[in-house]
């Protein structure tokens, strides 16, 4: 699919770069019709937007990926092991960012135990579990080292868990919701 689209973004640079290299040539009685430049200009457009979606899901990834690094760095440094990303439990983080990000639910942990119930449901049984969560325009590293500051999220951060799930979502005005959940299981 990007190939198809990548062609098309070709073809319709050739054809505005035509477009353009032929109104140069043209007299004054044959101008180009206004319409078929805004058509140009439209299906250019078109072509733009899945490549800008795509990199909005990108950055949010990464940010997860970034978010996990500085956790995980944290925990190197006090001797913890690692946390695993699980895609279940990011799955029930990212649809909280959502909720919050929609202002479906108050920020904060609205509906915590049933993300909790799903995930029990789908991994084997928990024996210890946290969740973190934030807002605001902040970087990986902000965001880990703004929790580390706050006993409660240091104590998720450093907890003996071994899997998590990072969540981000944006609003319609730029801010930005993270969750993180901390799981223990016999994994």
């Amino acid at each position: 699919m990007p190939y198809l689209l990548f062609y098309d973004a070709l073809s319709i640079k050739h054809s505005i770069l035509q477009y353009i290299n032929g109104r140069r040539n043209r007299t004054m009685r044959s101008r180009p019709r206004f319409s078929q430049f805004i058509y140009l200009m439209g299906m250019a457009i078109f072509c733009a937007i899945p490549f800008a979606l795509r990199a909005q899901d990108v950055s949010q990834q990464d940010m997860e990926k970034d978010i996990l690094y500085y956790v995980n760095q944290h925990r190197e440094e006090i001797g913890k092991p690692p946390l695993k990303l699980a895609p279940i439990i990011t799955e029930e983080a990212i649809d909280h960012s959502k909720d919050m990000a929609k202002h479906k639910v108050s920020f904060g942990h609205d509906g915590f135990e049933d993300r909790v119930a799903i995930i029990n449901r789908k991994l084997k049984p928990y024996h210890a579990v946290g969740e973190n969560v934030a807002y605001g325009q902040l970087s990986a590293e902000k965001v880990v080292q703004l929790w580390l500051k706050s006993a409660g999220h240091r104590k998720n951060i450093e907890g003996d868990y071994n899997l998590t799930g990072i969540g981000i979502s944006q609003d319609k005005n730029g801010t930005i919701y993270y969750t993180q959940m901390f799981i223990l299981n016999d994994e």
